[in-house]
């Protein structure tokens, strides 16, 4: 009885992991934002409000960098545009396809 529960659990597992996995391996849509940069504006503070909660602000600024072709080391301009790749979620994602 203790073998069949032990495979039973281990089964359970196995089919729990595999859907967390699964969920994992779906690739993130990004919709795309234009912003001027304005006096006082920072690079940090632009990235912080298109942050989504599961979100580190980090990953947003590695993201608007590459998409601008930023040197981070260099600070951005006033009238500077800038494309702001933003996490699409699954509720803007079912609402853009109808």
């Amino acid at each position: 009885m203790k073998k069949l529960l032990l495979g039973l659990v281990l089964v359970l597992l196995g089919v729990s992991s595999r859907g967390v996995l699964e969920m994992e391996a779906v690739p993130t849509s990004y919709h795309t934002e234009q912003v001027v940069v304005m006096r006082g504006d920072s690079l940090w503070g632009i990235a912080r409000k298109y942050t989504h909660p599961e979100e580190d602000v980090r990953e947003v600024i590695d993201r608007i960098a590459k998409a601008n072709h930023l040197d981070l080391r260099q600070a951005i301009q006033p009238g500077q545009k800038l494309v702001v790749p933003v996490k699409q979620d699954k509720r803007e994602k079912m609402v853009a396809s109808r």
